[in-house]
């Protein structure tokens, strides 16, 4: 197989049965939504549980999986921690209040519980 392919080798593709394509997709829109993680782990479970694929591509995966884990930690997961906290009614939220929610966001104090940030 040559480096570049016209399309994807078989290890990038996602086999489900037609019956599951539901389930898949609510997987999606939970993740998308900031939900849950479920479905990066089954794509996780699957990238670690792939011995008969080279290791070259076994890497691929890794770090594909690592890149989704990333955009799902400072995407739709914070986004829906944002919604939470302040009570944001709309799905998506712009820019600029995205920019005001995070600065507002509660921390972490050292005790573990949520310190709200004071502007004096």
């Amino acid at each position: 197989m040559a480096l570049v392919a016209e399309r994807c080798p078989d290890e990038f593709t996602i086999r489900a049965l037609r019956s599951d394509a539901g389930h898949v997709a609510d997987l999606l829109r939970r993740m998308l939504d900031g939900r849950d993680d479920a479905l990066i782990q089954q794509f996780e479970r699957v990238a670690t549980t792939t011995s008969d694929t080279a290791l070259c591509l076994q890497c691929f995966l890794q770090a594909d999986v690592s890149t989704l884990k990333l955009f799902h930690e400072f995407g739709p997961a914070r986004n829906r921690s944002l919604r939470d906290v302040f009570v944001y009614e709309n799905e998506v939220i712009a820019q600029d209040e995205l920019d005001d929610l995070l600065v507002l966001m509660p921390r972490p104090s050292k005790s573990g519980s949520l310190a709200l940030v004071e502007f004096v």
